[in-house]
C-alpha cells in the first residue's frame, strides 16, 4: 500500500491525463471516480465515506459539502482544501493555508480544451481562496 503523498501524485496524474469534460458535474465526476480508484488500489482501506475520520483514506466530496457560487462555480469543501470546478469543465485544486505573500498554494489545476483554466472563468477567484 502507498501513503496518502504518493497516492495524491497518482490522483493528480490520473486527473492530468483523463480527457478534458465541459462541465462543472462532468467534472466533479472526473474527480471523483479518479479518487475512488486511486484509494482502492493503494490505500488498503475500505469505500465507508462515514468513517473518514478513522480511516487513512481520502473520499471524494460529499454533497453536503459543495455549493455553488453566482459564476457557476462548484466549490467542494475539505479539511485542508477546497475544489473549485468551473462551468466549462476546468479543474482547480488549492491548499486553504496561504504562501507567505498571501496566496494559496495551487495543488492542481487543469484546463479545458479552449485552455482556459477556473481563474479565467471566475477572475475574482485569482487571488482568493474563496
Amino acid at each position: 500500500m502507498l501513503n496518502k503523498r504518493e497516492r495524491l501524485a497518482i490522483f493528480y496524474e490520473r486527473l492530468e491525463s483523463a480527457s478534458v469534460v465541459s462541465t462543472a458535474e462532468a467534472a466533479l465526476e472526473l474527480v471523483n471516480l479518479a479518487l475512488v480508484s486511486v484509494e482502492d488500489e493503494f490505500s488498503g482501506e475500505p469505500n465507508e465515506p462515514d468513517r473518514w475520520q478513522e480511516l487513512d483514506r481520502m473520499f471524494p466530496p460529499q454533497a453536503d459539502s459543495i455549493s455553488t457560487v453566482s459564476d457557476g462555480i462548484k466549490i467542494c469543501r475539505s479539511r485542508r482544501h477546497r475544489t473549485y470546478l468551473a462551468q466549462n469543465g476546468a479543474i482547480e485544486i488549492r491548499s486553504l493555508v496561504l504562501d507567505p505573500q498571501g496566496q494559496p498554494e495551487v495543488y492542481f489545476k487543469k484546463a479545458v480544451a479552449d485552455g482556459r483554466f477556473v481563474c479565467d472563468v471566475c477572475p475574482r477567484l485569482k487571488n482568493a481562496n474563496r
